[in-house]
């Protein structure tokens, strides 16, 4: 622990260096049907930890490089992946309509799929520890990584979510899984996702839950970018859950 917080501090505080020295090597997951889905891959190429990241549909998924590089350098296997129609991933475009419902039957109809792709994609990778994932995603990419640990628990039974997002069968699921540990970061100015943060962590009851909220709007990443010292405890959480069974 004493040396992952050590590697944490020289990373993040270094960022000229950690861009010099990225780890990133761009990738295609191939869907189902055949649609091809952008990500990027990083990993020391050691056996460790699967981590899969859902970027947010509004931003670049490059915006991860830095805290993914430093995750990676510590041991971890990281996939961080555009959702079909979002970046340079094929298929068909998705606007939101305004209506949340809209929304979520979307992600899980078109996307979910896709998901599961990426998910087999990041655990056949070489050294990836099948039976020790952890699923995260902001915005959109929060409830793909909530439909991961779905299908995935208790394989996946860490996951991470930068404004939160629910609906009636991940609700279901909450309940009836104990050892799933969920790191929640939402701005109490963002109604959708901060009911959908409180009616996850009323479900859950693992004790190493934590819900950071804020009280600027801000949605997604842009927590991280307006509170930088969410970097170090995204970061931190994962470490101290690395070995949870």
């Amino acid at each position: 622990m004493r040396t992952f917080a050590l590697l944490l501090v020289l990373t993040l505080s270094l960022p000229h260096l950690a861009a010099q020295d990225s780890m990133r090597r761009s990738v295609t997951v191939t869907a189902a049907d055949g649609i091809h889905l952008a990500g990027d891959f990083y990993s020391s190429g050691k056996p460790g930890q699967g981590l899969l990241i859902f970027h947010q549909c509004s931003r670049d998924r490059v915006i991860w490089e830095r805290i993914v590089t430093a995750l990676a350098r510590s041991g971890r296997h990281v996939l961080v992946l555009s959702p079909r129609g979002i970046g340079d991933s094929q298929g068909a475009q998705w606007d939101y309509d305004g209506n949340l419902n809209h929304a979520l039957d979307y992600w899980r109809k078109n996307w979910s799929a896709d998901a599961e792709s990426a998910y087999q994609w990041l655990i056949a990778q070489p050294g990836v520890q099948q039976d020790n994932v952890v699923a995260a995603g902001a915005g959109c990419g929060a409830f793909l990584a909530l439909l991961t640990a779905e299908r995935h628990y208790p394989a996946v039974r860490s996951t991470v979510f930068f404004s939160d997002f629910d609906d009636d069968s991940t609700r279901k699921f909450l309940a009836s899984a104990p050892r799933l540990a969920i790191l929640s970061a939402v701005s109490e100015q963002d109604p959708m996702s901060f009911t959908a943060a409180k009616e996850i962590h009323q479900i859950s009851h693992n004790a190493a839950n934590r819900l950071l909220t804020y009280p600027e709007q801000a949605h997604g990443f842009r927590l991280m970018e307006n509170h930088p010292e969410l970097e170090s405890t995204f970061m931190e959480w994962l470490e101290a859950r690395r070995g949870a069974r």
